[in-house]
């Protein structure tokens, strides 16, 4: 496919690590909710999260190899035309 734009590894990785720091966060709320344990929760929180940021990383690199759901968008370059037209024209010589 001509002119396909394709997601670097740069990316994949930084959108992964920013989810993954949200995700933890809501983890240690909710376990902090139901264990009433900042410390284990802390835990459960980020041995969850590392196992779950493996595979959301691998989850992502698959799925930038398939191809369902791109289309390729032609580039439309506008055409200005000048306000004022200009023209330069010879000047006849005078009769003398």
């Amino acid at each position: 496919m001509e002119g396909q734009i394709k997601e670097t590894l740069t990316r994949t990785i930084v959108k992964t690590l920013c989810w993954r720091v949200i995700a933890i966060v809501s983890t240690i709320i909710l376990a902090v909710l139901l264990y009433n344990d900042l410390e284990k929760a802390t835990k459960l929180g980020i041995i969850d999260n590392i196992i779950k940021l493996i595979f959301h990383f691998i989850f992502e690199r698959i799925w930038s190899k398939i191809l369902w759901g791109f289309k390729e968008v032609p580039v439309v370059v506008p055409v200005v035309e000048p306000a004022v037209e200009l023209s330069i024209e010879e000047e006849e010589p005078e009769d003398r």
